[in-house]
Formats: C-alpha cells, structure tokens, sequence
C-alpha cells in the first residue's frame, strides 16, 4: 500500500443495538479491526493507523472530567468491541512497533449527521426544534457536555 495513513473510522454504533446484534458487533468492530490491522502489519510502508473509538470504553464516569486515566468499564456490547479493537491495535504497536493513534472524540456534530432514534443529542434537538417539539434533557438539566464540531475532529 502506498498510503501515509489510514484512518478506521467504520464501525456498528448503536448502543441499543449492539445489545440484540452482538454477533454482528462482534464482526465489524472488533473483528473488522483485528483482520485491519493484520492486513497494515504484512505492509511494505506502515502507514500509521488512526483508531476512532469511543468514549463509551469508559462507562459510567467515576470522576470528570473524564481523563486517559481513568478506568475502562464498558456497559455495552459496542463499548466492549469498541474496547477490544483498541487493545489489537494498541498490541500491534507494542509488539511489532506498528504506528497507531487511537482517538476518542465526545460529541461530535456537524453536517450529514444521522438524524435517527441513535442520533447524538445536538441532532436529536435540532431535530425536535424544527418539529416544534419540546427539546427533552435528562436528569436534572445541569450536567455539561463538551461538544465537538465535525470540521474540527
């Protein structure tokens, strides 16, 4: 391959999903990126491979904000592959020195953005505002969220 990197950004995202399809997780996140990286290793040039996971690896926070120290405790079949797919890549660059970058982007929003059921929330509100209908947020209302805009990823 005649590549300076590859970005692996495919990826079963719906938590509710995973949940009913963890075969299918399974497949595309976790394996998908296992016979990825196994494909990048047999390379000639390495080009170095940037992993988009989740924040989802994190669970429930423990404390925030959240930091790279903070303990992975997954709650869902995709947090979990999302997880596993980390831990390949990151095992490739430790025993074969195999450049890697895993990124974790929070909330990212921007243009042509799935607007479904899984939408993130600045979707799902847009949405909702263009319908005339009541812009829900849970819990008591005063938690932050750290927004990312596409463009900017």
């Amino acid at each position: 391959l005649d590549l300076d990197a590859v970005v692996h950004l495919a990826a079963f995202i719906s938590i509710p999903e995973s949940m009913d399809q963890a075969d299918a997780y399974f497949r595309n996140n976790e394996w998908g990126t296992f016979r990825l990286m196994q494909m990048l290793v047999r390379t000639k040039n390495w080009p170095l491979m940037v992993y988009a996971s989740s924040p989802e690896v994190y669970g429930n926070p423990i404390y925030t904000p959240i930091d790279i120290h903070h303990p992975m405790l997954p709650r869902s079949i995709y947090a979990v592959t999302k997880l596993a797919a980390e831990k390949h890549c990151k095992a490739m660059h430790e025993w074969y020195k195999y450049p890697v970058v895993v990124i974790r982007n929070f909330n990212t929003y921007g243009e042509n953005q799935d607007i479904s059921a899984n939408a993130g929330v600045v979707s799902k509100f847009i949405l909702n505002a263009l319908r005339n209908e009541p812009l829900v947020v849970h819990d008591s209302g005063k938690q932050t969220r750290d927004f990312q805009y596409v463009k900017d990823a």
